[in-house]
């Protein structure tokens, strides 16, 4: 599932029937992904620039790689009813949000797995907790060709973030990608890869996001946020 707090956005990505990677270097968190380099010793520090390091792990890294996110959908516990996320990720439920179909959506995201790997081997679930940390030691292996261990870690930072951000469940797609000068990719998706569209409480373009969704998505069905009377909670009226 994602939200989109931008409607106009939301309402491009279902007529265009695209799904969009960001370069990770351009995304808007700067602890995201994080990337820890330490010094071991006083001398260590004053031989080595850390900026240059890091500047050059993100250069390495960074650059060539695209992600998408998800939020997990588990049964007990929709995210749908999160006022949490509608109201950081849904622009204080002036959004919409999508649901789709996991099996059908691997299927489109074979497209990007021209390198044999198959999409679902790429989709990692989000761990909160402190990402691993590159040492020095790690950084003079990294130089000498020994690449093992930074690339290890550095992976590993990319599907770390910390315990504020837990209820999120958050799964992330990855890919690299060192041919292209985008830094936004984007991926076809079935006619029926999306299975549910939600409107949030306060969103002012419902008519043009059911009318586009139906053209788009016909099987997806679309529900409108409801605030019931004495209850902080959301419901959802199914529109048929």
């Amino acid at each position: 599932m994602r939200f989109y707090g931008n409607v106009e956005y939301a309402l491009q990505c279902i007529e265009e029937k695209k799904l969009a990677l960001i370069r990770a270097s351009r995304l808007n968190d700067p602890f995201d992904p994080p990337i820890y380099v330490i010094t071991e010793d006083a001398a260590a520090k004053n031989i080595l620039n850390l900026d240059e390091i890091e500047l050059d792990l993100r250069t390495r890294f960074y650059d060539p790689t695209f992600i998408t996110s998800f939020c997990e959908v588990v049964e007990d516990k929709h995210p749908k009813e999160s006022l949490y996320m509608w109201g950081h990720y849904g622009n204080g439920h002036r959004g919409v949000a999508f649901e789709f179909n996991f099996q059908i959506l691997s299927k489109c995201l074979r497209s990007f797995s021209s390198d044999g790997i198959e999409a679902e081997e790429k989709l990692f679930p989000i761990q909160y907790r402190q990402p691993p940390v590159i040492t020095m030691n790690d950084w003079q292996h990294f130089s000498t060709g020994d690449t093992k261990a930074v690339e290890y870690k550095f992976e590993e930072g990319f599907v770390c973030k910390t315990e504020d951000w837990s209820q999120e469940k958050e799964w992330r797609f990855m890919l690299e990608d060192r041919e292209t000068s985008l830094d936004v990719i984007k991926d076809d998706l079935a006619d029926d890869v999306m299975s549910a569209v939600y409107l949030g409480l306060r969103c002012s373009q419902s008519e043009a996001v059911i009318k586009q969704t139906r053209r788009s998505f016909p099987k997806a069905k679309i529900f409108q946020a409801k605030r019931p009377r004495h209850r902080l909670q959301l419901e959802f009226e199914e529109i048929v």
